[in-house]
């Protein structure tokens, strides 16, 4: 599978530790990215220049439609290798929305969302995946070891 389908597609399996690696390295960049778009954000708002102000919300913005995007194509293909249904994530982003809107009125029900966020996180990553074939995917154990080169 290339890095293309495995960041930006919703089909397929991906196993632990390459869920862990893409989702750090998913983080660090967009995260960095994030933060040089404010940076221009408030460059802007300082020097009076409206067209860099501009271009760091664009930045901002489309540096997170990304880092969604990714993270969630990572954790519902990381569903699929554990046999489950990828809409699964669904209910994790519902939960975690409803605290944070309940956090208006009751503040610290937001603790609750991080927490739940935080322990499917955990699940995503110390649940192994299903052996062999599974009805999301082939046996992708297998397909890696064929596919190995004297370079990998």
């Amino acid at each position: 599978m290339r890095i293309e389908q495995v960041l930006f597609e919703f089909k397929g399996r991906v196993h632990r530790w390459p869920f862990l690696g893409l989702s750090i390295l998913n983080t660090v960049i967009s995260g960095s990215l994030l933060v040089l778009g404010v940076l221009l954000m408030e460059r802007g708002k300082h020097v009076q220049n409206l067209p860099l102000e501009i271009f760091g919300v664009f930045t901002v913005f489309f540096m997170f439609c990304i880092f969604m995007w990714v993270g969630l194509a990572l954790q519902v293909k990381r569903l699929h290798d554990m046999n489950l249904s990828g809409y699964y994530v669904l209910g994790f982003i519902f939960i975690s929305g409803l605290c944070s809107v309940m956090n208006i009125a009751l503040p610290g029900v937001e603790i609750v969302g991080t927490a739940i966020n935080v322990l499917f996180g955990c699940i995503l990553l110390f649940t192994p995946g299903t052996q062999g074939p599974n009805k999301f995917d082939g046996d992708s154990f297998k397909d890696q070891r064929s596919n190995r080169t004297a370079y990998q």
